[in-house]
């Protein structure tokens, strides 16, 4: 995944809280039960928030200019 993960940040810009919501919600499709997949979301989300900072609660403002 990192190959994949350095070709969206070079072609699309991505960044760290881009990759953060990316996982999630691609751990959301998991083929395990609810409970397991759960468990394995918090853990995720603990080790961003923890090691790396990367608060959910974090969203840039998207401004769009119409010409």
């Amino acid at each position: 995944m990192t190959n994949e993960f350095m070709r969206a940040h070079e072609l699309f810009d991505f960044n760290l809280y881009d990759f953060r919501e990316v996982t999630i919600t691609a751990m959301k499709s998991a083929f395990m039960n609810y409970t397991e997949r759960k468990k394995m979301i918090r853990s995720l989300a603990d080790e961003l928030e923890g090691d790396f900072g990367l608060m959910p609660e974090y969203f840039p403002s998207q401004q769009t200019s119409k010409e």
